[in-house]
């Protein structure tokens, strides 16, 4: 877990630099250079990241707590888009250990997200990972 917690940090202390340096830069330079932005290229690479701790995880590590960890996380960013957008996509490299969650607990986590963000503003990824934790929460 403490893996996690260092990737998410140095992910969130990047973005607010980035967002910090964007505000002063923004008007004019947008204009004359509107490309890809620095927050954009940094998460592609906090996403393989995610992607490799995801894939190292087994069955034995403590599911909920990650979990729990992960969506908290996208839920507290949920007031900056493009950031809500990048913490919430990583969430699909955690649907395959859904099943190791206890029913009660995909309940209690699928009622967050659902309280979290309306049916009009959930990503598609959000639908799939609400979808794992309704039927893992039905079982």
């Amino acid at each position: 877990m403490g893996q996690l917690r260092e990737i998410y940090s140095d992910f969130l202390a990047d973005a607010e630099k980035l967002n910090r340096d964007r505000r002063s830069l923004s008007g004019f330079f947008k204009l004359l250079f509107p490309g890809k932005t620095q927050l954009s290229n940094r998460s592609g690479t906090f996403a393989e990241e995610i992607a490799s701790y995801a894939a190292a995880l087994t069955e034995e590590d403590d599911v909920d707590s990650i979990l729990c960890y992960v969506i908290g996380t996208g839920l507290e960013a949920k007031g900056e888009l493009a950031l809500s957008l990048i913490l919430t996509a990583v969430w699909q490299y955690f649907v395959p250990f859904i099943p190791c969650l206890e029913p009660e607990c995909a309940q209690a986590f699928a009622r967050q997200i659902e309280e979290g963000y309306p049916l009009r503003a959930r990503t598609p990824v959000m639908e799939v990972f609400l979808r794992s934790l309704h039927e893992r929460g039905a079982q």
